[in-house]
Order: C-alpha cells, then sequence, then structure tokens
C-alpha cells in the first residue's frame, strides 16, 4: 500500500494504491474511507506534522540529487509557478504549512468524488456495497 500526489496549476490527484486479494477489497476500501475521515476529523497529531514535513523536506533536498529529477523539479517549478523556485523557497514553505492547513485539506478530500481501479478479473457488483461508502461511482469496462 502507498500514496502518491500529483499537483498542477489549478487541480491535482491523490492516489492511494493498494494490493489486496477479491475477498478484502471491501475491507481495504472501509479502511482506506476510515483514515480520510479520521483525518478530515481529527487532523494530525504534533508528531504526524514534524513527520509530514520531514518527508517534505527530505524530498525537496533529494530532488536535486540526479539529473533527472532535477530537471523534473526544476520544469514543474516553471509549469506551476511562473519561475523556478529554489529548495530553500521551497523548504520555508513547508514549514508555513500549519495543522489547520492540513486538515482543511483532508476534509476537501474526504468530501471529494473518488476513483477506484482495479485490476484483474473481478464483478463490478462485488465492490459496490465498499465503493458507494466511498463515494465512488460504480462501472465496469468491458
Amino acid at each position: 500500500m502507498w500514496s502518491e500526489r500529483a499537483t498542477y496549476d489549478d487541480t491535482g490527484t491523490l492516489a492511494v494504491v493498494a494490493g489486496t486479494s477479491p475477498q478484502n477489497a471491501d475491507e481495504v476500501l472501509d479502511i482506506v474511507t476510515a483514515e480520510f475521515d479520521l483525518l478530515a476529523r481529527d487532523g494530525l497529531s504534533e508528531r504526524e506534522m514534524a513527520i509530514a514535513k520531514g518527508n517534505l523536506r527530505a524530498e525537496a533536498l533529494l530532488s536535486g540529487e540526479d539529473s533527472g529529477a532535477r530537471m523534473s523539479r526544476l520544469g514543474s517549478s516553471l509549469l506551476l509557478h511562473g519561475e523556478v523556485r529554489s529548495i530553500d523557497d521551497i523548504v520555508a514553505k513547508v514549514e508555513t504549512v500549519s495543522p489547520d492547513d492540513v486538515q482543511a485539506a483532508a476534509e476537501e478530500l474526504a468530501a471529494a468524488d473518488k476513483t477506484l481501479s482495479v485490476v484483474g478479473p473481478f464483478d463490478a457488483t462485488r465492490f459496490a456495497g465498499a465503493a458507494r461508502t466511498a463515494g465512488v461511482p460504480v462501472a465496469k469496462r468491458a
């Protein structure tokens, strides 16, 4: 299980990826949904906030370690902000994020529409209950 994010000029995505067997899919969807709801309701502890900021600082610092990552960071910064932001600026911005900022974003994410992608043979009705609980429309592609 992992998560990843992508940022764009006026939007973004947050993906939660979980590998599980079909018989555990409903439980996994329930757990992920419950964690979003918990974060929206209770926010982060001071320790969780410190860890998250540390991870973002490390990610920013490591983005200059190889040429591919550096070019990706520079290009993204130019496209998203109209300028190339320094690592120091990025780290300083991370430090300004408050627990209230995180909770507001979590509330928005918890309330937002979600998309469910399933790989492998499955019956779309199998996920209908948990998907509806998570706010995911259920459709099957042939």
